[in-house]
C-alpha cells in the first residue's frame, strides 16, 4: 500500500495528514490520521550518535521533559527550528548529502513515517518564485525516498475545507463562486483568492479551485511572530530573563500565541536556579494594524466565502484583531474559521485526487519568452503565453510559433529566455557537436507543471541528427544571467531606445514679448537704447543706458501670457500659457497673427549682447564698487536669460566666479542658475559638472540651485549628457535618491514640494545619460536603481494617501478659501503622483511621457 502524506510545514505549528499507515511492515488498509507536528517544531542533533531527531518532543523546553530525555538533549544549541530549515531550503543553500538533508529526513520521519508520497503546502506570495520552488523541491526530495510535489497553501486550505464537507455549505456553492483565504502566518498575513469550479472526476463531480493570480502578503505588524514577541516580553519582565532567551528556551509564549492553554513548564534561569512558569499568560496589547492595501481588501471584499486559517488561527484575540483590520465582523455570513490542520488535510486530498486522476485545482503559469526571428527581425515570442492555465499536477506542453533554424556553417547556438518574476534575461550558448552544411529547422518546446519549479525548454530537429536523437535542454538554473534590457538583448549595438530616457526639454518662445505696442515696454526699443548708448562717459554712468540695462535685466526673465497682453492691447487671444522671449537655444520666435516680431529684432538683441560682453570686460577690469557690482549683476541677468545665446565672455566670467577667481562676487544663485541657462560648450559643461561634483564631495549635499542648474543643462542640451563622467552621474543620482528618502520622512504638510520637484527633475535629466551609457540605472537586485524604485514607490504611495486626505478635507471644509487651499494641495499631489509613475516607467525601460522634463518644470 502506498503511504500518502499531506504536509503543512510553516515552522510555527506543523501538521501532517496521512493515508495508509505501515505498522511493523504490515499494511493497515484505509487508515487515515492527522499528526500534530507540534508548536515551534524543531529537529535536535544527538551528538552521541550524530543523528537528528524530529517531532513534537523536540519542541519542549531545553532541559527536556519527556521520557528518555536528559538535561542536554533538548538544549537550544542542538535544536534547529523548522522555520530555519525552511529558510535554508528556500534560500537555495541546502546541499545534497549534507547536514540539512539529514535534518529534513528526521523531520519527515517524525511527521510522516514511512510515507512514499508527500504533497507539501507552500506560500502563495510574490517572493516564493520558481527559483524558491525548485530549491525547496530539491531539499525535500533529498530527505529520503519520498516523491514530493508542492501545493499552494491557500489551495490546500480550500481543498481541506471542501474535504471536511464545507461546513454544510456544499449545496449552496455554485460554479465559479469566488472564495478567499486569510492565512495568519508567522511572517505575514497572506491573502489569496480563487474560484470554485464544478468539474467531473473519475466517479463524481468535484469542486476544484481555480487560481488566477498570485497571493498577497501583509508583513510588518501583521506577522504572527510579533504576537509571540509580545508574550515573551511580558514573561521576560515577570521572571527577569532577556526576551531573546525567553523566545529561544521556552514554549509558553509560543503556545499562548497559537491560542493553546499552556502546559506546565519550568525554566533554568541564568543563575542556574529553576523556576516554574504560569500555564497561561495575561492578555497583551496587540499591535496597531494599518489598513490593508487596496488589493488585499478587494480580494476579500469580492469573495462569497472567506476562509480564515493558519497556525495562529486559534488565538481568538489575534484572529478578531486581524479581521477587524479587514472590516470583517464576527457575524459575517461569509466567514469560516478553519482549524490549524486544514491545509495538511487539503494537501492529502490533493494527493488522493492526483493518484485517482481527478483535478485537484487549476492554475496559471508564469509567462516565458524566447528570442526568435519574426518577420525577418529578432524579437521575443511566447513559449508560455501570459495567462496560460493548466490542471494542477499536469504538465503544460507548448511550442513556440516562430522561425528557428541552425544556419549552414554555424558552430554554436545562442538562446535568450525572459521569465515572468525574474528581473533579467538568461543566456545559453551551446557549442554544436557537428557543423551543418545546410540550414536545419529546429523546434522549441516547453514543459512545465504549475507550482513545481522551473520550466524545461527542449530544442529538437527532424533533420539535424544530434538534436533528432536527443533534444538539447535549456536549464534555467545553469543559464547565465544577463543584466541587459529586452532591447539591449535584441539590438546588437546595445542601444537603448526612447523607452529608456525622455526627450530634451523644448522651451518654446512666443512673440508676445516683441509686440511693438506692448503695454509695458517696447523690447526692441530697450535693446536699441542700450546697444546705442555708452554705459560710461568721462568715468560716469550714463543714466539712459543704465535705465535700459536695468529694464532689460528685470524684463527678460519674465514669462508672459499672450492672452493677458492681447486683452490689454485690445484683441482676443486664447493661449493662457506663459512663454519666454527666446527659446532654450536663444532663438527668437516666429511672428504669429496679432503678434509680429519687428524687423531687426534679432540684430538688436545680438548688438545688445555684444555690448554687454564689452561692458562686463570694462567693469571687471576696474576696482569693485557698489555701483559696479550692481551693473555686473544686471549684465549677467540680462545675458544669461538669453539662454545659450549668452556671450562666451559672460559664461567664462561666471565660471570664474563659481571657482572664486573673480574679484566681483555675485550671489551664488545667480552664478549657478545663470550657468545652467547659458552653458553650451562641451569644455564649459565638463568644468561645471566637475565643480558641482567637488561641491558635493566637500559638503555632502546639493541645494535646489544646483539641482535647477543641472536640470537646465542636462534637460535642455541634447549633448550635455555626454559631458558627464559615470562617477558624476552616479553621485548626482545618489544625491537625488537621498532627497527622496528625506521627503518620505516628512509630515504631510511639509512633504513633496519644491525640493522634491528638483529631485524628480534630477532623475529625469540623468536618465538621458543612458544615451551615452545604456547600462546606467538599469533595474536589478541590490542596485542603485532598485533603491530608487523602492523609494519612489514609497513616495507614490504616501502622495496618494496625502491626496486622499486633502480631498476629504475639501469635502468637510465649509470655508471656501480654506477648501480651495486643500483642493490645490490635492491637485498638486495628483500631478506629482503621475510624474513619479512616468519616471518609474522610464527606469524600468517601459517608456513614459517623452516630455516629462517639461511637465516637471511646470510643477508649482
Amino acid at each position: 500500500m502506498t503511504v500518502r502524506a499531506g504536509v503543512d510545514l510553516n515552522g510555527y505549528w506543523d501538521w501532517a495528514a496521512l493515508d495508509g499507515l505501515r505498522e511493523r511492515g504490515a499494511d493497515v488498509s484505509a487508515a487515515a490520521s492527522v499528526n500534530d507536528g507540534g508548536i515551534n517544531g524543531a529537529v535536535i542533533h544527538l551528538l552521541e550518535s550524530g543523528e537528528f531527531v524530529g517531532g513534537p518532543q523536540t519542541a519542549l523546553a531545553p532541559h527536556g521533559r519527556g521520557p528518555g530525555w536528559g538535561e542536554h538533549l533538548g538544549h537550544h544549541d542542538r535544536r534547529k527550528p523548522v522555520r530555519d530549515l525552511l529558510a535554508i531550503a528556500q534560500g537555495r543553500q541546502c546541499a545534497r548529502g549534507g547536514e540539512h538533508e539529514n535534518e529534513f529526513r528526521a523531520l519527515f520521519g517524525a511527521l510522516a513515517p514511512d510515507a512514499d508520497e508527500a504533497v507539501v503546502a507552500v506560500p502563495d506570495t510574490q517572493i516564493f518564485d520558481e527559483a524558491q520552488q525548485q530549491a525547496y523541491l530539491e531539499a525535500l526530495r533529498g530527505a529520503g525516498p519520498l516523491r514530493v510535489s508542492l501545493l499552494w497553501r491557500p489551495i490546500a486550505t480550500m481543498l481541506g475545507w471542501l474535504e471536511a464537507g464545507a461546513e454544510g455549505l456544499e449545496d449552496k456553492l455554485w460554479d465559479g463562486i469566488p472564495i478567499a483565504t486569510i492565512s495568519l502566518m508567522g511572517d505575514s498575513v497572506q491573502v489569496a483568492d480563487a474560484r470554485l469550479l464544478r468539474r467531473p472526476g473519475r466517479r463524481a463531480l468535484l469542486w476544484a479551485p481555480e487560481r488566477r493570480r498570485r497571493g498577497f502578503a501583509l508583513s510588518g505588524p501583521y506577522a504572527g511572530k510579533a504576537v509571540v514577541d509580545l508574550y515573551a516580553e511580558q514573561l521576560s519582565r515577570k521572571i527577569g530573563l532577556a526576551k531573546e532567551k525567553v523566545v529561544e528556551r521556552m514554549m509558553g509564549p509560543w503556545r499562548q500565541a497559537m491560542g493553546r492553554v499552556g502546559a506546565e513548564e519550568v525554566v533554568r534561569l541564568d543563575n542556574r536556579s529553576w523556576r516554574s512558569l504560569p500555564t497561561e499568560l495575561p492578555e497583551i496589547a496587540l499591535p496597531e494594524l494599518p489598513k490593508p492595501e487596496t488589493e488585499a481588501l478587494e480580494r476579500v471584499r469580492d469573495a462569497e466565502v472567506v476562509l480564515l486559517d493558519g497556525p495562529f488561527v486559534e488565538n481568538t484575540a489575534w484572529r478578531w484583531h486581524v479581521l477587524a483590520a479587514f472590516g470583517i465582523a464576527g457575524d459575517d455570513p461569509r466567514l469560516r474559521i478553519a482549524d490549524p490542520a486544514t491545509a495538511a488535510r487539503g494537501c492529502r486530498e490533493a494527493g488522493r485526487r492526483l493518484s485517482a486522476g481527478d483535478p485537484p485545482y487549476f492554475d496559471f503559469l508564469p509567462q516565458l519568452e524566447i528570442n526568435a526571428l519574426v518577420d525577418g527581425r529578432q524579437d521575443f515570442v511566447d513559449l508560455i503565453p501570459h495567462g496560460a492555465e493548466v490542471q494542477g499536477g499536469r504538465q503544460y506542453v507548448g511550442r513556440a510559433e516562430a522561425d528557428f533554424a541552425i544556419n549552414s556553417g554555424a558552430s554554436q547556438l545562442t538562446f535568450y529566455l525572459i521569465k515572468e518574476d525574474f528581473d533579467w534575461p538568461r543566456k545559453a550558448v551551446h557549442e554544436l557537436p557537428e557543423t551543418p552544411d545546410l540550414q536545419h529547422r529546429i523546434d522549441v518546446t516547453v514543459r512545465q507543471t504549475p507550482g513545481q519549479g522551473f520550466a524545461r525548454v527542449e530544442i529538437s530537429s527532424e533533420t539535424y541528427e544530434p538534436f533528432r536523437d536527443a533534444a538539447l535542454v535549456l536549464d534555467w538554473n545553469s543559464m547565465e544571467t544577463i543584466e541587459k534590457t529586452r532591447k539591449e538583448v535584441l539590438d546588437e549595438a546595445g542601444d537603448v531606445g526612447p523607452d529608456g530616457y525622455p526627450d530634451v526639454q523644448v522651451v518654446p518662445a512666443h512673440p508676445v514679448h516683441w509686440h511693438p505696442d506692448h503695454p509695458r515696454r517696447n523690447l526692441k526699443a530697450l535693446l536699441d537704447c542700450y546697444a546705442g548708448s555708452d554705459l560710461f562717459r568721462e568715468g560716469q554712468i550714463v543714466a539712459e543706458a543704465r535705465r535700459a540695462l536695468s529694464d532689460l535685466a528685470q524684463t527678460v526673465p519674465r514669462r508672459q501670457s499672450p492672452r493677458h497682453i492681447a486683452s490689454e492691447i485690445g484683441f482676443a487671444y486664447d493661449d493662457f500659457a506663459a512663454y519666454p522671449f527666446v527659446d532654450a537655444d536663444g532663438r527668437l520666435p516666429e511672428s504669429l497673427p496679432g503678434f509680429p516680431v519687428p524687423e531687426g529684432a534679432e540684430a538688436a538683441l545680438d548688438a545688445a549682447l555684444r555690448k554687454a560682453e564689452r561692458d562686463l570686460g570694462d567693469i571687471t577690469s576696474k576696482p569693485a564698487t557698489v555701483d559696479n557690482q550692481d551693473l555686473v549683476r544686471d549684465i549677467v541677468m540680462f545675458a544669461t536669460w538669453c539662454q545659450t545665446r549668452c556671450p562666451n565672455g559672460v559664461v567664462r566670467f561666471l565660471l570664474g566666479c563659481m571657482e572664486q577667481r573673480e574679484a566681483f562676487q555675485l550671489h551664488h544663485k545667480l552664478i549657478v542658475e545663470g550657468l545652467g541657462r547659458s552653458l553650451r560648450r562641451e569644455d564649459d559643461l565638463k568644468r561645471f559638472f566637475g565643480f558641482v561634483q567637488d561641491r558635493l564631495n566637500r559638503t555632502g549635499h546639493l541645494n535646489d540651485r544646483h539641482f535647477a542648474a543641472l536640470g537646465m543643462t542636462l534637460g535642455r542640451r541634447s549633448h550635455a549628457a555626454g559631458c558627464l563622467t559615470h562617477e558624476q552621474a552616479l553621485a548626482f543620482m545618489m544625491e537625488a535618491d537621498r532627497l527622496y528618502v528625506a521627503e518620505n520622512k516628512k509630515p504631510r504638510d511639509d512633504a513633496y514640494k519644491k525640493l522634491f520637484k528638483y529631485g524628480l527633475l534630477m532623475l529625469a535629466v540623468l536618465l538621458r545619460y543612458r544615451s551615452v551609457r545604456p547600462d546606467f540605472l538599469v533595474p536589478g537586485p541590490n542596485t542603485l536603481a532598485a533603491g530608487v524604485i523602492g523609494h519612489l514607490e514609497t513616495a507614490k504611495e504616501r502622495i496618494d494617501g496625502f491626496r486622499r486626505a486633502f480631498e476629504a478635507k475639501v469635502r468637510r471644509e465649509r470655508n471656501r478659501q480654506t477648501a480651495h487651499h486643500y483642493h490645490a494641495a490635492a491637485r498638486r499631489l495628483e500631478r506629482h503622483h503621475g510624474i513619479v509613475e512616468e519616471l518609474l516607467g522610464f527606469i524600468r525601460m517601459e517608456g513614459g511621457n517623452p516630455n516629462i522634463i517639461q511637465l516637471i518644470e511646470d510643477l508649482d
